[in-house]
């Protein structure tokens, strides 16, 4: 578990370098969104922004495999500490992948 705080306040320190955001969770999840379907810099209405959302939450999961779920919803019984740690854990793994870290 050390190593995921670590990793993931690399990620948090980059995006509020970069980016100028808290780096929270949901503000990198959008952000990989918004990378991965090639949106840059520009205003975006509200059924886009869901989209983007919701893309990245789908695209995330393949980079995290059943046991690595499984672990985490052992270690978080409550559902919604479980979501945010799987997309930190799917987060890290994305920038892993992606030689960002």
């Amino acid at each position: 578990m050390e190593d995921t705080e670590k990793y993931w306040k690399q990620i948090q320190e980059l995006v509020q370098q970069q980016f100028r955001l808290p780096g929270e969770v949901y503000d990198v999840l959008f952000m990989v969104g918004v990378q991965e379907l090639g949106y840059g810099f520009q205003q975006l209405d509200q059924e886009t922004k869901t989209k983007v959302f919701n893309f990245a939450s789908i695209y995330l999961m393949n980079y995290m495999d059943a046991d690595q779920r499984r672990q985490i919803h052992e270690r978080y019984p409550d559902e919604a500490e479980a979501e945010e740690q799987i997309y930190k854990q799917a987060i890290i793994n994305y920038f892993k992948e992606k030689n960002i870290l």
